[in-house]
Order: C-alpha cells, then structure tokens, then sequence
C-alpha cells in the first residue's frame, strides 16, 4: 500500500543475528491473520512472527518430522479478527512413522503447547514448496509436479485428501495458484500472458468430479502495459486471501538479461489491476496485512462486540 499506510519494511527483520543463526536455512511459509509463519529447516523450528509488536516465538517440530525436514511444508490459523493471540499450526510432509515412510500432518496449539496426533493420508506424495491457501475450513497445498494434484486438509474433520488437478496445459505451478472458488470451494488461477484463467471443480450427476473453466480475460486490456510490448516469461508471485487477489509479473525478451519486469496486484473477482513498483526478484512473495484500532473504534467495539462481524480500521 501507499504511505502512511504500508508498513516500514524495519518491522520484518527477524532479528536472527543475535541467534547465530544467519547461515540457518529459513524460509516462509506464508503470512495470514497478522502473523508471518517462518520455518528454520536447519534447526527444525517453526517461527510465529507478529511484524507489528516484534513478537517471535519458536515452535519445534513434532519428532516424526525431525529426519525430514526439507520435506514439509505448514500453516497458520489465528482469529481472523485479530481480537485473540491464540493460533494454531498446521505442518505437513513426509514422515517417519514407526519407520514407515507417509505423507502426514500434525496440529500445534498454542492454548495447550503441543502438538497432535499424526494424521496420515492415504498414499504417499510429496508436497510443493508453494504457501497454502485456506478456504472456509479447508487448507489446501500444491503437491510437486509427478504427483500431480493438490493436498487437502480439513480442519474440522482432522483428515487429508489429494484432490485432482485439471489436466490443463502450461499449469506449471509458478504460473498457477490455489484460490477461492466461484461456489466458495477450492478454485484454480492460471495466468499466461496475455491469458489469466479461472477454473472451478464441478461434480457431475453421476458423482464424477471435474474441472469447469469459468472464465479467460485477456490481460492486455487491463495491464498498463507498452503497446508493442513483446511478452516473455509470466509468472504468479503470491496470493492474498483477505483480498483474492494476486501479485503477477511479465517478463520482456530477452528476460533472463536485459528485459524490464512488470509487477501488478489484481483484484480476480473485479479484475481491477494495481501496477507495483519497485524492484521485485524472481521469487515467492506473501501479502501481509494487519491494521489498528484506534480508541474510539475500540469503546464502540466493546458496546457492540455482539453485534459486528468484522473490525473496521
């Protein structure tokens, strides 16, 4: 966002110096509800950073995952509202279970401090370095490509399913992502330019399932783009959830030397596109968002807690 309201780039530093950790090999896993998931693969660690307060607390991993730890993948849940500090952790991977190779999960609470049962799937596959998207009560990975579809986590029921993915061409995973669906479900993103496409799982009469284009919107219409542009590699970056948004970039020929790189932020339901600037790598990028609620807001807040559904900053 534009200043004041985009957050100092000062509040992300971990901090790890001090810990002697800087040669560690970190990575995030995603950002949601105003915290940053981190994970410490060196050391088997998970990180919760809040980048408002500074807030950081370690959260090892559950000793099925300790031998593996390049293998797995995670989420954070926390009150969407941002009225409670307490979250939950969801890891997932490959685990050595008894000695036995699965494709498994496991839930940490912060309320209780531990970890859960491991929740087994029910084959094995190998799942995707992308950050999860969370739908309703469902959190969804891509698995790597030979596996060849999407890792489902429900967590109400506690229980994993491997969904699928549409037999679509160029659905490499750097030009797709998980989203919303039309029906509130699971959805698809696909962008190649000047082509983004939706794509929807429908289940027919007889109970088979399978994948529905919603809509194509040429991208040549809504991108500020130069007019003899030549387009080389196009990518998705990130995806926002609050937002249902996506961070996309367009490469020019020749892109791995001199071509120029532009960024946009597009709203999928208006299909509204915000030109970013800056100097962006070629790499994953996480929205984070967070806001405050000034004293006034929060006496209205208290009267009519019962009332609101959401805060307004």
């Amino acid at each position: 966002m534009d200043s004041p309201d985009r957050i100092l780039a000062e509040r992300f530093s971990l901090q790890v110096c001090a810990d002697e950790a800087t040669n560690d090999h970190w990575g995030v896993l995603g950002c949601r509800h105003g915290r940053v998931l981190v994970v410490n693969r060196t050391r088997c660690e998970l990180v919760v950073f809040d980048p408002i307060s500074g807030d950081r607390g370690i959260v090892p991993f559950p000793p099925d995952f300790d031998n593996h730890a390049y293998n797995t993948n995670g989420a954070l849940i926390g009150d969407q509202q941002l009225r409670s500090s307490a979250f939950q952790l969801v890891l997932v991977g490959f685990s050595a279970n008894g000695g036995v190779g699965v494709t498994a999960a496991s839930v940490y609470s912060s309320e209780t401090g531990e970890w859960g049962q491991l929740i087994a799937a029910a084959r094995p596959c190998a799942v995707g370095h992308l950050p999860c998207t969370l739908i309703g009560k469902r959190l969804y990975w891509w698995l790597t490509e030979r596996d060849h579809g999407i890792l489902e986590f429900s967590l109400e029921t506690k229980s994993l399913a491997v969904i699928t993915k549409p037999s679509i061409e160029n659905i490499h995973s750097c030009r797709s992502r998980i989203i919303s669906g039309e029906d509130g479900g699971v959805g698809l993103v696909v962008f190649l330019y000047p082509s983004l496409q939706m794509w929807d799982p429908k289940v027919s009469d007889r109970g088979v399932a399978t994948w529905v284009l919603r809509k194509t919107v040429d991208m040549r219409g809504k991108l500020a783009l130069p007019c003899n542009l030549e387009a080389g590699k196009s990518t998705i970056l990130g995806y926002t959830e609050d937002a249902d948004a996506i961070i996309i970039s367009v490469h020019t020929f020749p892109w791995v030397q001199n071509g120029d790189v532009y960024v946009f932020l597009v709203q999928l339901d208006l299909m509204q596109c915000k030109k970013l600037h800056g100097s962006f790598m070629e790499n994953l990028y996480h929205p984070y968002a967070n806001f405050y609620v000034g004293p006034t807001a929060l006496k209205l807040l208290g009267r009519l807690d019962s009332e609101w559904d959401t805060a307004v900053p």
